[in-house]
């Protein structure tokens, strides 16, 4: 029986370090303040069990009336799942809803460890999970409530069947093959992609028995999809529509809003490859390059693996447009490729036959990823506080029932208003009238006393870090 590497440990440490920065502060990060509706549905669930059934709901205040319920199905329920689970053993807070998401992340940077040291080696293995680990798309976003953090785990356990399938078939794999396929599909439309993926290179590397497997993993994948469609509907008969409508929303040329313009394909590439660099950082990029050199050098086997976790990524974002171009946690996929190749490439230029000037080159480079990998993550959490809103929440929470709360927060960018406005009514549990000016609060809910909030500041003084949110009762 294996032991488990120290060096493995280590990483994992590192990992685990960086995932639980902020582990318990509110969901106030631009990027996961618009998951707030996550921890909102399992509160949903407690509350209105018997209105919503199992389907996730995106209210995060309280729910009057059932016509009020806002039902969403354009993602598989186990990222709501999951954390329902999880808050159920730990409690009901942040930590418990992000928990499980940074457990997977962990157990997924050990099976894309245990793939890559089938493929070549420990030394590639171990570096591969490192560039995982310490990219700001993984130890940021995979804390984070979301399907791919999920996704990405059941991807691994079929890349793990496949490889020891192609090898030495037995009847144990077609059921694994069968379980993560469905549980792929249940989970995250991106790691359908890479089912589908790693089920074309099996059929390319494999041999007749293993194609007519495939066309059956295949005809299984759509039977899940179908199931997964007939569940939503009988949750809601909206759900296919409303899924329809989002796939044509996603896959359009849109940027934000059906109405706003269009972005070229140049602007997709140039947008895509920029956050890539950031956020998986420029070293692991660049290592990823001497990678596809090293690539080339090597066996149809090893290269149809790596090009499957390629293909898989990069099918999602060519059928998804706007969802690439829109959310920067959608290039999270290609994290998987990239630290592989990156750790194929660093052995590459390890060999001091091959390129003399190989090994200091990679030291630096090794150096600049851990740098900017840190540098980004710290960067992320630093921008993820927001102190006006926080004031604004517990003045809001300390507010008499009978009072409408105004929270007036200009100073929020137009795009996010409406996602801090998800946050407020969250954590204060009441309705909020959000980014109004007094005259316009006061239309909206005329004849019923207002707690007016107002937490605009001149820059000079928010900047000292010395503004506050005064609060004024309208009548």
């Amino acid at each position: 029986m294996r032991t488990i590497p120290r060096h493995l440990i280590l990483i994992l440490l590192i990992g685990w370090a960086l995932l639980a920065i902020r582990s318990g502060d509110r969901l106030t990060d631009i990027r996961e303040a618009p998951h707030v509706w996550i921890p909102a549905a399992i509160r949903n669930y407690h509350l209105y069990g018997d209105q919503i059934g199992v389907m996730m709901t995106r209210n995060t205040a309280p729910i009057t009336n059932p016509d009020e319920i806002i039902f969403y199905s354009h993602h598989p329920a186990m990222m709501v799942w999951v954390p329902a689970v999880s808050t159920a053993l730990l409690g009901f807070h942040e930590t418990g809803v992000r928990f499980p998401f940074m457990a997977i992340t962990l157990l997924t940077t050990c099976l894309l460890y245990v793939f890559t040291r089938r493929l070549f080696n420990e030394r590639v293995a171990a570096w591969t999970a490192f560039f995982y680990l310490i990219a700001p798309f993984t130890n940021f976003f995979g804390r984070i409530a979301a399907p791919d953090v999920i996704g990405f785990l059941w991807v691994m356990c079929f890349a793990l069947v496949i490889q020891d399938w192609l090898h030495k078939p037995k009847r144990w794999h077609l059921l694994g093959l069968g379980i993560f396929a469905w549980l792929a599909v249940w989970t995250a439309w991106t790691a359908v992609f890479f089912i589908a993926a790693f089920g074309i290179a099996a059929m390319f590397l494999g041999g007749r028995h293993h194609r007519i497997v495939i066309v059956g993993v295949g005809a299984l994948t759509i039977m899940a999809f179908g199931a997964l469609m007939l569940f939503y509907q009988l949750q809601w008969d909206g759900s296919i529509n409303s899924i329809l409508d989002a796939y044509v929303w996603r896959s359009s040329t849109t940027t934000f809003k059906d109405e706003a313009a269009t972005f070229t394909a140049l602007q997709w590439i140039t947008k895509n490859t920029s956050e890539i660099i950031v956020f998986a950082t420029g070293g692991i990029v660049f290592l990823s390059l001497a990678g596809v050199l090293a690539l080339l050098r090597e066996n149809r086997y090893r290269q149809g693996m790596i090009l499957a976790l390629f293909a898989g990524s990069l099918s999602y974002q060519l059928t998804f447009l706007n969802a690439s171009y829109v959310h920067d946690v959608d290039k999270a996929s290609f994290t998987l490729v990239l630290a592989l190749l990156a750790g194929l490439g660093h052995q590459f230029w390890q060999h001091p036959k091959r390129v003399r000037w190989g090994r200091p080159l990679t030291q630096v480079a090794v150096l600049a990823i851990f740098i900017q990998g840190v540098a980004i993550t710290l960067t992320m959490h630093n921008t993820g506080r927001v102190p006006l809103l926080n004031q604004a929440i517990e003045l809001a929470r300390a507010a008499p029932d009978d009072v409408q709360v105004a929270i007036y927060l200009p100073q929020i960018r137009d795009d996010r208003k409406s996602v801090y406005a998800m946050v407020a009514q969250f954590y204060s549990y009441r309705p909020i009238i959000w980014n109004k000016k007094v005259e316009e609060a006061r239309a909206v809910v005329a004849g019923q006393p207002i707690l007016y909030i107002n937490c605009a500041q001149p820059d000079s003084i928010a900047a000292t870090g010395e503004a506050e949110c005064t609060t004024e009762l309208l009548n």
